[in-house]
């Protein structure tokens, strides 16, 4: 009888422990979806730190994961090192039905700049 109860507890508690922390992760990700689409940089989470960006090809034709990639808006980025840029991007977030707002680009095709708070359109570039 013992054996089943603190079975039982164990369980209980892992449970309610992956829920709590599936919880706060999920309100981290939703808190730093509103920022971004507030044009603020997001709260780091974990010690992973969102960053507001503008992308420019740098040559005429991309090779966009779930492109077209936009160059008119900020896009959010959590880290610019690297082979592959792994991009959100906001505006798609609220087309219900549209397409995926994650798209991944390779660096060696593009240049990337950091935006500031309040920021939403990139400037065009020649």
């Amino acid at each position: 009888m013992v054996s089943v109860v603190s079975t039982v507890a164990a369980v209980v508690l892992v449970v309610t422990g992956g829920v709590a922390f599936m919880s706060r992760t999920s309100d981290a990700a939703h808190r730093a979806a509103r920022d971004v689409v507030n044009a603020t940089a997001p709260d780091s989470y974990f010690g992973i730190q969102g960053v507001r960006i503008c992308v420019q090809p740098l040559k005429g034709k991309l090779s966009v994961h779930n492109g077209p990639l936009p160059t008119d808006r900020p896009l959010l980025a959590f880290s610019t090192e690297g082979d592959v840029l792994y991009l959100w991007d906001p505006v798609r977030v609220r087309e219900h039905g549209g397409p995926d707002p994650v798209m991944s680009v390779r660096s060696a095709e593009v240049s990337t700049y950091a935006v500031s708070d309040g920021q939403s359109r990139c400037p065009e570039q020649p």
